[in-house]
């Protein structure tokens, strides 16, 4: 009797790259965000995200920073997970809010990757 591996189910996609890179990138885009927070709150000046609108028009900016940062943190942990397909894309939508070129070019990396990998994030029982 020789053993042999077990045939995998048709259903399991082989992991790729992609939404790793993708997590990566969108975890590092929220770390921004919640440095900027900081900054903000040691030094009372938005800096460069004093010129965008959702920060600069907000009444209390720290808890905009916050929240954008937060849920593009989490965001990136589904993504690198391979969970809740819409959160990821949600992680991504709140990561590119930061306007800073980088972050731009990195969140639409991202939205690129996990839309072309979205066949790896497990479904929602």
């Amino acid at each position: 009797m020789t053993n042999t591996p077990a045939a995998v189910p048709a259903t399991c996609q082989q992991k790729t790259w992609k939404p790793t890179a993708a997590g990566i990138l969108i975890i590092l885009a929220g770390i921004v965000g919640l440095s900027a927070e900081i900054i903000y709150l040691v030094s009372g000046d938005l800096g460069i995200f004093a010129g965008m609108p959702w920060v600069g028009s907000s009444a209390n900016p720290e808890w905009a920073l916050f929240i954008t940062g937060a849920v593009a943190i989490l965001g990136g942990i589904f993504t690198l997970l391979r969970k809740l397909w819409w959160l990821a894309i949600i992680g991504v939508i709140f990561s590119m809010f930061f306007t800073i070129w980088p972050v731009l070019l990195a969140g639409i990396i991202s939205i690129i990757l996990i839309a072309m990998s979205r066949a790896e994030f497990k479904p929602v029982k």
